[in-house]
């Protein structure tokens, strides 16, 4: 399982939009800044700037608080994947956290209480590492390694090691990538060697594993690398991705985007604003989720002009593309899109809501 910010989408009509970036992808140079291309994805192609209520301090205010009140009933809600998205959503209100966290570290779903002793971990909730450690006895190896991560980040003494078993034993390639991504976010570097001598472990029996799962957690490794050491090689790999010549790959693209923009590889932008761009032979784009995780990407690398993507997507059918463009509406900042994820908390569909709320508050907490 991986977090919301580290979610790959799952996507159904590829095959009939996809033609192999590999040939014309590779022919734009990674990292030239200043090119053409990257002056044309910043000028004029984000929404027209008009005036917006949300200028006025009182209405951001109450819009703050109707996005709070939406996390609240989250947190709450009969859909797993809404408390999850809920809970990490509450680690932006550092007043009422604690006691949303909490509820999540007993929920019945294994996912949720991952994302809440992950919280417990991010947010350095001290309090609640008594209930995180009684989560390192639970039947769920998601659950017992992001108990230990809530301890560590805490600063109590805990036993590592069975994080090392998981990385290099556990039979899920999702598994060993939760935990290479728990042993990334640890952020110590002689956990370096233990990742890259299981990447070639795992490498060698990838042979016995869906070849997307193995793509995924080698991306995930990769991402560990490097924010514990800034490796290059990884850093190539993760670029690599970038260059799908199936269908199949896509998943994996979406990911290596996610991930580039996390840990701000700026020199990956040029390509990433030519993947957004990039027509197939029929002249179809590529699918949203792919074309709004580049536009959250850059948006993090300090380039919001990405935010025209969600405009293009934000009123389809497909509830997960519309807390997808909530997203980037809300990393992406600005009055204008605060309109936008004003409309969102009101969708239909709950997910939709949590994520437009988590979007206000994001833009709340870059102002603050």
């Amino acid at each position: 399982m991986l977090t919301k910010s580290q979610a790959v989408f799952q996507f159904s009509p590829l095959k009939t939009v996809f033609r192999s970036l590999a040939v014309s992808l590779p022919l734009l140079a990674l990292g030239c800044a200043n090119s053409r291309l990257a002056h044309q994805y910043g000028a004029g192609r984000a929404p027209a700037v008009t005036a917006s209520k949300f200028k006025d301090p009182v209405a951001l205010a109450a819009l703050r608080e109707r996005a709070v009140s939406v996390i609240e009933s989250g947190v709450r809600s009969p859909e797993a994947e809404v408390r999850a998205n809920s809970i990490e959503a509450a680690n932006k209100l550092p007043a009422r956290m604690e006691n949303l966290v909490a509820l999540g570290l007993t929920d019945t779903n294994e996912g949720v209480r991952t994302v809440s002793a992950m919280s417990v971990g991010r947010s350095k909730l001290d309090r609640l590492t008594p209930a995180a450690n009684t989560l390192r006895n639970d039947p769920s190896p998601y659950v017992r390694s992001a108990a230990i991560f809530a301890l560590a980040m805490n600063g109590r003494e805990v036993d590592l090691s069975p994080l090392a078993t998981m990385l290099n034993g556990d039979g899920s390639t999702r598994v060993r990538a939760h935990v290479a991504f728990i042993l990334g976010e640890l952020g110590n570097p002689s956990a370096a060697p233990m990742i890259k001598a299981a990447g070639r472990q795992n490498a060698a029996r990838a042979a016995n594993a869906g070849q997307t799962d193995t793509q995924l957690m080698q991306l995930q490794f990769a991402e560990a690398l490097v924010k514990l050491t800034n490796d290059g090689s990884s850093l190539e790999s993760l670029r690599a991705a970038l260059y799908p010549s199936r269908p199949e790959e896509l998943e994996a693209t979406a990911l290596a985007v996610q991930i580039l923009g996390q840990v701000r590889d700026r020199k990956s932008v040029d390509n990433l604003i030519y993947l957004a761009s990039y027509k197939d032979e029929s002249g179809n784009l590529l699918p949203a989720e792919v074309r709004l995780s580049v536009a959250g990407a850059l948006a993090r690398m300090g380039m919001p002009q990405g935010a025209f993507m969600a405009e293009q997507y934000w009123k389809t059918e497909i509830p997960a593309v519309r807390a997808q463009c909530a997203y980037v509406y809300g990393v992406t900042g600005g009055p204008q899109n605060l309109e936008r994820l004003e409309t969102l908390l009101g969708d239909a569909e709950e997910r939709v809501r949590v994520a437009a709320a988590d979007g206000v508050l994001t833009q709340n907490q870059a102002q603050n």
